[in-house]
């Protein structure tokens, strides 16, 4: 499993940090269990590391994973996923491609180059 999952009750938010080598089963596996762990914390935030990651996902499975996240695992619709990026440019590129499917689905993802600027982003009120 390379991805570490835990629930920040200080912050109020559901945090997942990837490391190694990390499939796209291993993404939707970790943002399954991170919706349910918000969901039995009543947390509405997330903020999931994959800069200690090598995404090995295939466009498509970036593609399909906001369907599983917010539509078949009925995540809440008022919930932010921060993402901390890759150090690689095509890493950057896929992650960047989630926020952006997740986003013309009206869903509220962004990322980030640094925890303090995600953190940051995630606490504001919208």
């Amino acid at each position: 499993m390379p991805y570490t999952l835990t629930p920040n009750d200080s912050l109020q938010i559901t945090e997942i940090s990837y490391h190694g080598v990390v499939t796209g089963e291993d993404l939707k596996n970790a943002f399954v269990e991170a919706i349910a762990t918000s969901i039995s914390n009543g947390f509405v935030r997330s903020l999931a590391d994959l800069s200690g990651s090598t995404i090995c996902a295939s466009l498509l499975n970036i593609h399909n994973l906001p369907d599983v996240l917010f539509e078949k695992e009925s995540m809440d619709p008022d919930a932010k996923i921060a993402i901390i990026t890759p150090a690689t440019h095509h890493e950057i590129e896929m992650v960047e491609y989630f926020a952006a499917v997740s986003r013309n689905r009206s869903w509220k993802v962004d990322t980030f180059n640094n925890r303090a600027a995600a953190i940051e982003w995630l606490l504001v009120n919208d």
